[in-house]
């Protein structure tokens, strides 16, 4: 013959599935809110990145530009100093047949 619960016992195992319930939705809202925190940080985080991004790439322009610009001045001066060396033959040749001409 089993024992049927008593209504004492029924009550008591009604208060305890409460008070488990209770807590389970307790941590449901604790999970849920750090949840929300952290979905909060990673759009800042990921708002950060993408700002950032766009500075790096205004700075590899920049950057790119300013080295064309002084591989352009490089050239600028090898090539001023091609045409003063050039210049400088004609003068050189001159001084040159001047000496022959006094041995």
């Amino acid at each position: 013959m089993s024992r049927r619960p008593s209504i004492r016992d029924l009550e008591l195992k009604l208060k305890a599935a409460l008070l488990e319930l209770k807590a389970s939705k307790e941590m449901c809202d604790c999970l849920i809110s750090e949840r929300d925190d952290h979905e909060t940080e990673i759009r800042s985080v990921i708002f950060m990145n993408t700002k950032l991004k766009g500075e790096l790439a205004e700075m590899d322009v920049k950057c790119n530009d300013l080295t064309d610009q002084r591989d352009r001045l490089q050239a600028g001066e090898r090539n001023g100093r091609l045409s003063e060396s050039l210049r400088a033959v004609p003068a050189a040749d001159l001084c040159f047949k001047r000496s022959i001409h006094v041995i």
